[in-house]
């Protein structure tokens, strides 16, 4: 009886340890602007992201997600569907119930075809926050691989494990599906201050230089029309005036220790040129 109940002990951590490679990581339940879905239905929808732990491809076959605990087995992840070992995969929760390889008609015109290339699951998120789930289902039993509780969630914030410390969760004002969420934490739904120009003047007869200024915070611009963000290769830290010598969009955005980025401020400068009449 006792070697049965080791043999049992044993085979009962060696699945969790199987099933348990890969967990949720990331998710956004409000996405008006910050991750389109380009490929399949052109649109901003909700989505989660999984991350494989192991350095070993893992076939998703019997595993399921589901948005209420009480019904594990909501949504089936399609036969063939996997996810790379060490590797991330994002799953847009749009009640669109698709799997990569099928063909759907675009909802507006010109209403054409298009064969799926991304995973769409048959639930959304909710912004008030609920309940999340990952299951996976052999010989008749249910095993819980990874589950949360997320509260409420902001437009264009993503909620996820921090990279420097897997173990908690946080809002990310930079999203990052697909890969690690190596940019900036926040323990709240705080925003840094805003960014203010000086001058503000659009026009102007020759070069100028602007000042950016906000209350105790980094400050990051670019100059080319990108979104301003932290690490990002196309913006710049701020560290004094900003020459512009040309027709110029700046976007600058503000940063601060725990706190969620500021909104993107934008202004067109034009070097000159003469304001018509």
């Amino acid at each position: 009886m006792r070697l049965f109940f080791s043999a049992a002990l044993a085979l009962f951590f060696f699945t969790c340890a199987l099933y348990g490679q890969v967990r949720i990581n990331e998710l956004q339940a409000v996405n008006t602007s910050s991750y389109a879905d380009m490929v399949d239905f052109e649109d901003y929808a909700d989505w989660l992201e999984l991350y494989n732990t192991s350095a070993t491809r893992l076939d998703l076959s019997n595993y399921y997600l589901t948005d209420n605990l009480n019904n594990p087995v909501k949504w089936p992840f399609p036969a063939g569907a996997s996810i790379a070992g060490n590797g991330y995969l994002v799953i847009w929760a749009d009640q669109r119930d698709a799997g990569i390889g099928e063909t759907h008609r675009r909802p507006y015109w010109p209403w054409t075809e298009f064969v799926t290339k991304s995973l769409h699951a048959n639930f959304k998120l909710s912004s008030a926050g609920e309940e999340l789930g990952l299951f996976y289902v052999a010989g008749g039993d249910t095993v819980a691989v990874d589950s949360l509780r997320f509260g409420r969630q902001a437009a264009d914030v993503a909620w996820g494990h921090r990279a420097d410390a897997p173990d908690q969760w946080a809002y990310f004002g930079d999203p990052t599906p697909g890969s690690a969420n190596a940019t900036q934490p926040s323990t709240s739904l705080q925003y840094a201050a805003a960014v203010a120009f000086s001058p503000a003047s659009a026009f102007s007869a020759a070069a100028h230089s602007i000042v950016l200024t906000t209350p105790s915070a980094e400050i990051y611009y670019s100059t080319d029309g990108s979104k301003p963000a932290k690490g990002a290769p196309t913006s710049a830290l701020y560290r004094g005036p900003v020459l512009i010598e040309k027709n110029t969009l700046l976007k600058a955005r503000a940063y601060a220790a725990d706190r969620l980025p500021g909104p993107i401020k934008t202004q067109t400068y034009f070097v000159g040129e003469e304001l018509s009449a």
